[in-house]
């Protein structure tokens, strides 16, 4: 009897050592396969595949890229991250490594801004500036055969092109540009503006664009909408001239002007010449030709 008792539990024992060992076997095997290398090629849409690195560099400055898991209420929690600079040697091409199978929102951003913004939150993306930025947002699904992807990053912004022409008097010494409807926080899942603001820039009056008399800008921001035409159009514009003592003058304000994601918005004319007939605002899209308004 007392042989049988130790035979039984040495049986017993085998079993249980033998059932740990094919679990942890069978976990580690089921890691191993969960879990896979991801090598993004990122390129914006205007770039074709002979395009070489530089003129990557010269479309943006700055990339991000992030997988987020998406959460049962609809927010999403970031997974992995990488953000690279145009200095470095693989510049647009990025490597993630140990990403487990699954489902995921991909974000992409180059930018021309000073600074890498805080993308934890890709619903509200706060640049420190109003720079130009191309974005890709997508559900990817990543498996254990999923080595590379194609990132294709479309214009995210509208662009203001200032070419301001004419007599600029002697006591203009800068140009103030008041953007009303401005915005450079972006929701980079909906590919709008997440709020808007009003934006002040001054620029001097340098010896140069007074013996030139052409004073020229850009300036770029999101919108809360593809397209804002000259009906429900939320951005006004006020253009002024100001003295060495911040005192404007001849301030002109146009309403309700036009734009559109990935196209540019043209004020030109003879905006100190009192004797002409007024300013062109043209809106071209090649950034796509669009419309064309007399003030």
């Amino acid at each position: 009897m007392k042989n049988y008792f130790i035979k039984s539990l040495f049986v017993l024992t085998s079993l249980v050592m033998c059932f740990s060992c094919t679990s942890d076997n069978e976990e580690t095997a089921e890691n191993n396969d969960g879990y896979t290398t991801i090598t993004f090629n990122v390129s914006p849409m205007r770039i074709t595949q002979e395009s070489t690195r530089a003129t990557l560099s010269e479309t943006f400055s700055m990339l991000e890229l992030a997988l987020y898991t998406v959460n049962a209420d609809g927010s999403y929690t970031k997974y992995k991250e990488v953000d690279q600079t145009s200095s470095s040697s693989s510049f647009g091409v990025v490597t993630l490594e140990n990403i487990k199978c699954g489902n995921y929102r991909l974000l992409a951003l180059g930018h021309k801004s000073a600074a890498h913004p805080d993308i934890d939150d890709p619903t509200d993306v706060a640049f420190v500036d109003f720079p130009v930025v191309y974005w890709y947002s997508n559900i990817v699904e990543v498996t254990k055969s999923t080595t590379a992807l194609d990132v294709t990053l479309d214009q995210a912004v509208a662009r203001i092109r200032f070419v301001l022409t004419g007599y600029i008097p002697d006591e203009v010494k800068k140009l103030q540009l008041t953007l009303e409807g401005a915005s450079n926080n972006f929701d980079a899942i909906t590919g709008f503006a997440k709020s808007t603001t009003t934006r002040v820039a001054v620029l001097d009056i340098t010896d140069e664009k007074r013996a030139s008399q052409t004073i020229a800008a850009n300036v770029h921001f999101f919108l809360t909408k593809s397209v804002l035409t000259t009906e429900d159009s939320y951005v006004n514009v006020t253009i002024a001239g100001l003295d060495a003592d911040g005192n404007q003058v001849d301030p002109k304000t146009y309403n309700k002007v036009p734009l559109k994601i990935g196209a540019v918005t043209y004020f030109n004319g003879s905006f100190f010449n009192y004797g002409s007939t007024g300013m062109n605002i043209t809106v071209d899209a090649t950034w796509e030709d669009y419309e064309t308004v007399h003030v």
